[in-house]
């Protein structure tokens, strides 16, 4: 079988490269059907509850869809109206494709309770009242409805929005409910600003009247990526034309927007800076352009192929999963160095093309295979994550290793006996030695010295793991330099919107059972709030009723003469009439007999409720959940709120997005625990089965455990923290580290000289690593620091696994053959 593949190679390496040629292409084209993920809200483990509940409020908030200017201006805050109406009008002239950018642009409350659909909410009030309705709003109503006096007020200033000029859209909502039902309507949904604190007037004004907000909804027709950019560079122009007001932009809107950009400039700018890093490395090391052609063809191959494989294993790819190709990129390089190296070392020593390829293949191959194996049982760990993005990186790497290690055994060598006759001049080995002969030479000569100082530099970098420490701030995560989260926090701070947003979430078997229960929870809050732990709480059973409701004195006869008196007729306004009737009792509302005759159909039964108000429920396969949200004083508060809660009701979950994160960071530590001690027991599985030996075993891991080691003593020294974000690269780095193990030691093993081995094999192994520091640590250049602090526990690995491999164990290596020759097969 040897001297076949062997005899393949040599003499037919055209039809081994036609056929991966055929393959390549069939990947080009499979990437096409890839679809790139941009949801963070996909990062998460949404089979757990806790994130299922977060996600859904998240998403069902009304900010997430909104774009938010924070107007200032610090000398004239008296102009700040005239500014906004000003500011606003130029937003609603904004055009993008032909039609308006905002479905409604507002700084007034009444307008911001619902900018799409006002109109349509107060109809739904109107008919169903229940649905915004409780019985502790029933005294109130009641006193207005019976009180000829208050309710031809009403009237009177309806119909004066009729003969105001200008006033045509309060005209149109007078018109449906002239008698100003909606006040309870709005007052309700005023609850639902997100803990923002306004001045008393009309306008979205802070209460020092030293900030105004303007909320505006953009049109479905922008709702696209490139659409939403061209949208904010728009704003960004206007905010240019105002120089004495200090401008901010935010919302989940512009976050999203700004985020994804910044996040894709960063992945893309890591590649590219990754490539040109490597190809810059291979030009100072070999001094010919052409040497890249080797190298690239099987990195460009397997990347490739592993993209389009992808995209039939999985629907969508996150687009944050996508970072770790310039993982692919820098370990995927090193095994073709080894091979390239081998091959063209070989033939320039006078060797035949099939000794070369023997010694290239099942020399140096059976290392490169070894380090292949290994780094992909590395990332394969991640495969057996729960979390969806671990998935998508180890699915990624594992498919992008696997087939740049088969493209270099395998179509290397055929490719390099191809081009040989056509120019020797591409088969060049390194014209710099990197100074590894020096190195060699004097670790040979001083191998006790070189193994002291390693060791003390291992043991003070070890201190620093006491220092070192795991990182519980959500806050901390987000990324640095968005403008749009800068101003968010402003706006928090003017607005006083302060505290911490807990959410309670509870199962329930019907709708009957969700109001009980959402109930019990609305007497928890009364009480946390009295004691000052909540400043305030919204829930569907605050906003609204399971059944009708009923008020006996409402005379309608006596309301309907009082229309007639100004020539009008109630029947008219059909709405404010259906109104009428619903709650006297002459007509039941569609909404409580759909209630009721689909009780035991929860969903349906829920659908009922305006779009605002899912954020309050679940509801999937008629499973409900429950949701209050409440806002605790603060983060000492959140936890108090949580352990009260959980104390009386043990079968409901609280959820905060800090809390979320203590939650998501302890998974995800116990899932890297599982994939690290998944990836060591492949690695040394692999390890034993291709050594053969447990005394080799030891002595190929000792450098990466020292290196995993450092690293981690080095990050608490320089006081980085470790996240559930870089705590994947601890298990990448066993499989990654143990490489420059392998190689050494095989090649040693073949010289019998260790002097020798770093003259040869650590070249190539000081290039692999500053290609995969070129790949992997690229990410350190990023603006994210999430990628930043990847890069630099990457670098730091990927560097110490290298000086340990140099200067433990080849030193030990040596003392080792001054007492026990190790034997060699040259």
């Amino acid at each position: 079988m040897k001297n076949r593949i062997i005899k393949i190679i040599a003499n037919r390496p055209g039809i081994i490269l036609i056929t991966f040629s055929l393959l390549f292409l069939t990947a080009f084209g499979m990437t096409g059907l890839i679809d790139f993920e941009k949801d963070i809200f996909k990062a998460l483990p949404l089979h757990n509850r806790t994130f299922q509940v977060l996600a859904h409020t998240l998403k069902t908030s009304s900010g997430q869809n909104r774009i938010y200017v924070l107007l200032k201006n610090p000398a004239h805050p008296d102009t700040l109206i005239p500014s906004a109406e000003k500011f606003s009008n130029d937003l609603r002239g904004i055009v993008i494709k032909g039609q308006p950018a905002f479905a409604q642009v507002t700084f007034r409350k009444l307008d911001a309770v619902s900018l799409n659909d006002t109109e349509e909410l107060l109809i739904q009030f109107l008919n169903t009242p229940e649905l915004f309705l409780t019985d502790q709003d029933l005294q109130r109503l009641e006193d207005m409805l019976s009180s000829t006096d208050a309710l031809e007020k009403e009237l009177k200033k309806s119909l004066t929005y009729f003969a105001m000029p200008g006033a045509e859209q309060l005209a149109h909502i007078a018109a449906i409910d002239p008698l100003n039902m909606r006040q309870f309507m709005v007052e309700k949904l005023s609850t639902l600003h997100g803990g923002l604190v306004f001045d008393p007037g009309p306008f979205l004004m802070s209460s020092d009247k030293q900030s105004l907000l303007i909320i505006a909804t953009p049109a479905d027709s922008v709702q696209h990526r490139d659409d939403a950019v061209t949208l904010l560079d728009q704003i960004d122009g206007v905010r240019k034309t105002y120089p004495d007001l200090a401008i901010g932009i935010t919302g989940g809107y512009a976050v999203a927007a700004q985020e994804e950009s910044l996040i894709r400039g960063d992945i893309l700018g890591c590649v590219i800076g990754s490539a040109l890093g490597i190809a810059a490395l291979f030009y100072l090391v070999y001094r010919n352009a052409m040497v890249l052609i080797f190298v690239l063809l099987p990195l460009g191959a397997g990347l490739q192929l592993a993209l389009g494989t992808m995209a039939v294993i999985f629907d969508r790819i996150h687009i944050l999963a996508t970072a770790f190709a310039t993982v692919i990129l820098g370990l995927g390089i090193d095994f073709a160095i080894h091979i390239y190296d081998r091959y063209t070392a070989e033939r320039q020593s006078g060797r035949s093309k099939v000794l070369a390829i023997e010694k290239s293949i099942f020399k140096t191959g059976s290392a490169v295979l070894a380090c292949g194996l290994t780094t992909l049982a590395a990332f394969f760990g991640l495969s057996f994550a729960d979390n969806p993005i671990l998935l998508q990186i180890g699915w990624l790497v594992v498919l992008g290793l696997f087939f740049c290690l088969v493209s270099t055994i395998w179509v290397l060598p055929a490719w390099m006996v191809w081009i040989e006759p056509y120019s020797s001049k591409w088969l060049i080995r390194p014209s710099k030695k990197l100074c590894m002969d020096k190195v060699g030479q004097f670790v040979n000569a001083y191998p006790k010295r070189v193994l002291a100082v390693s060791l003390i530099f291992f043991a003070v970098s070890l201190l620093g793991i006491m220092k070192l420490e795991f990182e519980t701030d959500p806050l901390s995560m987000k990324p640095k330099g968005i403008e749009a989260v800068d101003v968010q926090e402003d706006l928090f701070t003017s607005f006083g919107a302060k505290g911490e947003y807990v959410l309670i979430s509870w199962q329930a078997e019907d709708i009957k059972e969700l109001w009980i229960k959402g109930l019990s929870i609305d007497r928890e809050m009364e009480g946390l709030h009295q004691s000052g732990i909540v400043s305030s709480w919204t829930s569907l059973s605050k906003f609204s009723s399971p059944d009708p409701l009923r008020i006996q004195e409402i005379d309608m006869e006596d309301i309907g003469r009082m229309f007639n008196t100004y020539g009008l007729n109630l029947k008219d306004f059909t709405h404010q009439y259906r109104f009428l009737e619903a709650l006297s009792g002459t007509r039941a509302s569609a909404a409580a007999n759909s209630v009721n005759t689909v009780r035991n159909r929860n969903c349906e039964g829920l659908s009922r409720f305006p779009e605002m108000f899912h954020r309050f429920f679940i509801c999937e396969n008629n499973s409900i959940q429950g949701i209050t949200w409440s806002l605790a004083a603060g983060p000492e508060e959140a936890v108090i709120v949580q352990k009260k809660v959980m104390g009386t009701f043990p079968d409901y979950i609280v959820v905060s997005p800090r809390l979320a994160i203590n939650e998501f960071a302890v998974e995800a530590r116990k899932e890297l625990r599982i994939t690290l001690g998944i990836a060591v027991l492949l690695v040394i599985i692999i390890l034993l089965f291709f050594l053969r030996s447990m005394s080799s075993l030891l002595l190929v891991l000792l450098p990466t455990a020292m290196g995993l080691l450092s690293t981690a003593g080095l990050m608490g020294w320089m006081g980085i923290r470790l996240n559930v974000f870089n705590f994947i690269v601890l298990p990448m780095l066993v499989g990654i580290g143990v490489d420059d193990g392998i190689h050494v030691y095989k090649r040693y093993q073949e010289t019998g000289n260790v002097g020798e081995t770093l003259q040869s094999t650590g070249v190539s192994i000081f290039l692999t690593s500053l290609t995969t520091i070129c790949g992997f640590g690229s990410l350190a250049l990023a603006k994210y620091h999430i990628f930043v602090s990847m890069g630099l526990l990457a670098t730091f690995g990927v560097s110490s696994c290298f000086i340990f491999t140099i200067t433990v164990l080849a030193p030990i290596l040596k003392l080792h053959q001054r007492h026990e020759p190790i034997s060699t097969s040259r």
